[in-house]
């Protein structure tokens, strides 16, 4: 458990790196009439194509929240903003040589659907290594108000990019913000386990979706839930 003041940057690192898991998102948007220009979709065949993006977010969120509970967030952490910086990156290398194809755009878009996977459950979890029990539920209201602010700013921050750096640099320029985050999963000590005695091997995955169900009859009992 990290001390108070050191505990609060951490929070509001990982925070941060929610917020630019989102604007990253709002940034697709902002580049979708580029790709909608360059392959020449209509309205319909641009949302078939980025709806490509939950091919993976949806079906592994379950599986990535088990395996965030037995693995280093950290290096859950790294594989996740990895993928991140590769899908930013070969879109604006797609961009600059204008060779962009329907299929480069499913398979970038279903990584992105995944990396977001991998990294959204080891954010919440990570928060109980880093504040104590009474302060968790403030750590998570952050991260969440992180979320919405990173849906709201996205587009404009991505719109300010494009604008500036032009399609294939405000896109790729994107990996950059990443690397604070894997400067910090290289440094600091806490994985997300502290509580649960370090990581375990994963078992049987149905364990896990037994426990999630169990956790929704518990929540259901909450009213304020």
């Amino acid at each position: 458990m990290a001390d108070s003041r050191h505990a609060a940057r951490l929070v509001m690192l990982v925070s941060t790196a929610v917020f630019i898991n989102y604007v990253d998102r709002g940034n697709l948007s902002t580049a979708a009439t580029l790709v909608q220009e360059q392959l020449s979709l209509n309205e319909a065949q641009l949302g078939i194509l980025f709806s490509a993006f939950y091919y993976g977010y949806v079906p592994l969120m379950p599986l990535m929240g088990v395996i965030a509970e037995r693995y280093d967030c950290r290096r859950i952490f790294m594989v996740s903003m990895a993928m991140f910086m590769a899908v930013s990156v070969t879109w604006g290398y797609l961009f600059g040589t204008d060779t962009i194809e329907v299929w480069h755009a499913v398979v970038l878009l279903t990584v992105h659907g995944l990396a977001g996977a991998i990294f959204s459950p080891a954010s919440q979890l990570i928060l109980h290594d880093l504040v104590k029990a009474d302060r968790l539920a403030s750590a998570v209201r952050l991260t969440a108000t992180s979320r919405q602010l990173g849906i709201l700013m996205g587009p404009a921050i991505g719109g300010f990019l494009l604008v500036a750096l032009g399609p294939a640099w405000g896109i790729a320029a994107n990996a950059v913000f990443y690397l604070p985050v894997i400067a910090w999963s290289l440094k600091e000590p806490y994985t997300g386990h502290a509580d649960i005695g370090g990581p375990r091997k994963i078992g049987n995955v149905g364990w896990g979706i037994g426990m999630a169900i169990d956790t929704l009859r518990e929540a259901s009992a909450n009213r304020t839930i």
